[in-house]
Formats: structure tokens, sequence, C-alpha cells
């Protein structure tokens, strides 16, 4: 949960009383963003990834700053990957981490790619 809140800077927020399970829910931006951090009942069998594969399964967060939360990261010994794609003139830094658990998150400067919603 202090990962969460202290390297990402998510908010905690009340859970519903109508959820009787153990979990800590977070947000970002006034409820837009959300994470639910459940407890496992068999903490023994949860896999820790310790290889940062950026083509591994992940989430993915854009970050206005990247180099602060490079900065961040290394003040706080986060081990991380980083990675930059160029593609018809725009550029895109990525950083890939694992949170506690070994699950990979992404964090980029996604905002400068154009949203464009795919049509079916």
């Amino acid at each position: 949960m202090r990962f969460y809140k202290n390297v990402l800077g998510f908010i905690p927020i009340r859970k519903s009383k109508s959820l009787t399970f153990e979990g800590a829910w977070y947000s970002l931006f006034l409820l837009s963003i959300g994470i639910h951090l459940l407890y496992s009942q068999e903490p023994d069998k949860v896999l820790t990834k310790t290889m940062i594969d950026s083509k591994d399964h992940h989430i993915s967060f854009h970050c206005s700053n990247m180099v602060l939360m490079e900065k961040n990261l290394e003040k706080m010994d986060i081990s991380f990957l980083k990675t930059i794609i160029k593609h018809g003139g725009i550029q895109v830094e990525q950083v890939f981490f694992h949170d506690p658990n070994g699950f990979m998150i992404e964090i980029c400067s996604c905002g400068n790619i154009p949203a464009v919603p795919m049509i079916e």
C-alpha cells in the first residue's frame, strides 16, 4: 500500500462497506483512475517477478515529468528499465518497474501520442 501511495502518488479512499473482504482502495485524479489492492488468501503462491521485461503484462500510466519520475525511482532505489520509442516524429519515453509483489508498471510520456479511437 505504501508503494502505490509513496511511489505513484495514489490517494487512499474508502471502500464500500458492503465489501467484506480485505483490501485497500486508491485513486488518482478525483476517482478517474483507481487501483484496488486485495490481500491474497495464499500469499506464498503469489508469483513474484524480478526480471524487467517491457513486453510482459503490465499497467501503464502517463507522466508529465519523466525526468522527475526517474529521479524519484532512483532515490527510492527502485530498479527500472528505460526505453524510448520514436515513430513519425513523435518520441515517447517509458520506464518499466515492478511493484513489491512483482506486478509490472509502465510510466510513460504517452500524452505525446494522439489518441485515435479504433473503429470496428
